[in-house]
């Protein structure tokens, strides 16, 4: 299926972002292009997004306000966000939209759960979402922790027992899910470990010991990357779960954030020095494949608490308690800004619901802030 096309320029084959058509004398961007392949139109060309405007605040909802950690994935085709309520303490929330901007709601009971939720996470591949979550009742003895198995039905169909990785951090490698690093009351530690389907394995650990750092993926999962949580170096685990280290990375900041950049790079920004936010940081870093780090354009402002997002060409990452969100392209830019509707309060998990950017406000809030993307 020819999902790009390319134009020779010097004799060097270059990727064809743009395309025009004339119409009545006058050149149209063509938005997507396709060619017949075996009697079958095949996408070939989908314009690349130049940026966002402001659409809605009203359109969606969450079905309840968020209590202290949200997360958010794509999984099938519908969007999901993954989130806790003071009023269900020891039950996680699923509002689950489809491409129409229609919400289901699911709250599932999580079987080994003795008191509150303290930490959730979400995280899908092909087959299942893996959501992660551990209680306050007796963090220390890192026993508490539970990964439930939720499948394209929307229907739980297993939980599974993982070391308590509280503040820890995962990412996805092939079809592998892997979780690092975290602290369960007796000091941050470095045990990375993942799951196959739904057998659970250990890998070798991290350099470091990792607390509040940030895991994420290239596109097309040909590595899971972490950094952050007091890790100097950036730890690469490819889908073997041999680790690969690269350079130091100059970004050991706890609370920081990172997502796919374009089909090439990872990114990392922000964080803290410490566990209590002194010192918030505005260092972006970007790496390749080959491990090599750049230092991007600075975040407006330090900040903490980071939650960012892959949206086509971009990396899109709210900054904490501000109606701020910095924007960076593929070109290794820092492309734009954009300003939300309410500051909100901690952890804002930037998503994506139908074709719209999605931003809800953060803590005790239901509010969702839509974005438009612009051709």
């Amino acid at each position: 299926m020819a999902k790009k096309i390319y134009v020779g320029v010097n004799n060097i084959a270059r990727n064809v972002s743009k395309m025009y058509v004339g119409v009545n004398g006058v050149a149209r961007k063509i938005k997507k292009g396709y060619v017949g392949v075996n009697g079958v139109a095949r996408l070939f060309l989908k314009a690349l997004v130049s940026g966002f405007r402001f659409y809605s605040s009203s359109v969606v909802s969450l079905s309840y306000q968020i209590g202290w950690l949200d997360d958010y994935c794509h999984f099938g085709d519908k969007d999901w966000y993954i989130y806790t309520n003071s009023s269900y303490p020891a039950t996680y929330i699923c509002d689950i939209f489809n491409s129409a901007l229609t919400r289901t709601n699911r709250m599932y009971a999580l079987p080994n759960i003795g008191s509150t939720i303290n930490t959730i996470e979400g995280i899908n591949n092909d087959d299942y979402v893996y959501i992660r979550c551990s209680d306050t009742a007796s963090p220390s003895s890192y026993t508490d922790n539970n990964v439930v198995l939720v499948d394209s039905n929307e229907t739980q169909v297993n939980a599974l027992s993982l070391y308590n990785h509280i503040y820890g951090s995962h990412a996805r490698v092939g079809d592998k899910i892997v979780f690092v690093g975290g602290d369960a009351g007796s000091g941050p530690f470095s045990k990375v470990e993942y799951f196959d389907g739904t057998v659970k394995s250990d890998a070798t650990s991290l350099s470091q010991t990792s607390y509040m750092g940030s895991g994420t993926s290239f596109r097309d999962k040909s590595y899971a990357v972490f950094a952050g949580g007091g890790l100097s170096r950036i730890n690469f685990y490819d889908s073997t779960m041999t680790r690969i280290l690269s350079q130091y990375s100059g970004h050991p900041y706890r609370g920081c954030c990172g997502s796919p950049l374009g089909d090439d790079y990872v990114l990392f920004g922000g964080g803290a020095i410490d566990t209590v936010g002194s010192s918030q940081q505005s260092q972006v870093i970007v790496c390749n494949k080959s491990g090599t780090t750049t230092q991007l354009t600075q975040l407006s402002s330090g900040s903490w608490r980071l939650r960012a997002n892959d949206y086509e060409n971009k990396t899109v990452i709210p900054l904490f308690e501000s109606t701020v969100v910095n924007v960076y392209d593929d070109t290794l830019t820092k492309s734009s800004n954009l300003t939300t509707s309410g500051s909100g309060k901690g952890f804002k998990q930037v998503g994506q619901i139908g074709k719209y950017l999605s931003i809800p406000y953060g803590w005790s809030n239901t509010t969702i802030d839509l974005f438009t993307p612009i051709y």
